[in-house]
């Protein structure tokens, strides 16, 4: 919500409430990928079981974050991890006997 300072019928001053537009709606939001689909993420904090559970991961595969650039490995993503979500953040899984 945005305030802003107006006056009231009486001269004096008065805050009124706007709603917001969907810009600043999506800034709120934490947007994320999973296989390459968008998904905005329930809260910015989650655990590595909490993520396998919303993107809907098969037991028997790995879950990973994606890491920028080559000279960094992706991250498996274990169930008792805290993973802190940010815009943009990239993840995938893979089935078992395929490396990351």
């Amino acid at each position: 919500m945005i305030a802003s300072n107006t006056l009231n019928r009486n001269g004096e001053p008065a805050l009124e409430v706007m709603k917001m537009s969907n810009v600043e709606k999506e800034k709120e939001e934490t947007v994320i990928f999973f296989n390459k689909e968008k998904y905005v993420a329930p809260k910015d904090t989650m655990t590595g079981a909490e993520l396998r559970e919303f993107f809907k991961v098969p037991p028997e595969n790995k879950l990973f974050k994606e890491t920028p650039g080559k000279a960094h490995p992706d991250i498996l993503i274990k169930t008792e991890d805290i993973v802190q979500l940010k815009n943009g953040d990239k993840f995938y899984d893979l089935p078992p006997g395929i490396v990351g």
